[in-house]
């Protein structure tokens, strides 16, 4: 086992990259995955939880946040999918969208609801520059 004790800038990195080439081949429409905690909902996690959060998480969902960041100053239709704890579920389930901050909060979604969720939000105009946080 190898413990990563450095930066973490792939998603920030990676980012950079795409926006570019988006940019240079006139592709408007950006849906990124992030994840419960990154950016502004970091504010919705519990002052204790945040303590254990940002020892297991902290520097991957800075880089996040970085990530974030640079879609939301980027000239974009942006959708940024935060959601909660991720499950191998297979079978279909309601979910729920939060879309506004003060509905913000941790929960479980599996990753079947997460791809719908994607696929359904591509053309949904009402989702760009949409922040929502996804769970059952």
């Amino acid at each position: 086992l190898k413990l990563i004790t450095g930066p973490i800038t792939l998603f920030s990195k990676a980012t950079e990259v795409m926006l570019q080439a988006m940019s240079k081949n006139h592709i408007k429409r950006l849906l990124t995955v992030t994840g419960f905690g990154a950016g502004d909902s970091i504010h919705s996690i519990h002052p204790l939880q945040k303590i254990g959060f940002n020892m297991v998480f902290g520097r991957a969902y800075a880089d996040k946040d970085t990530q974030e960041q640079l879609i939301k100053d980027s000239e974009c239709d942006w959708t940024i999918i935060r959601p909660g704890v991720l499950t191998n579920c297979t079978k279909e389930k309601p979910y729920r969208v939060l879309k506004n901050k003060h509905e913000w909060k941790n929960g479980i979604i599996s990753r079947l609801n997460v791809a719908k969720f994607i696929v359904a939000s591509i053309d949904n105009s009402e989702m760009i520059g949409a922040e929502p946080v996804l769970i059952t």
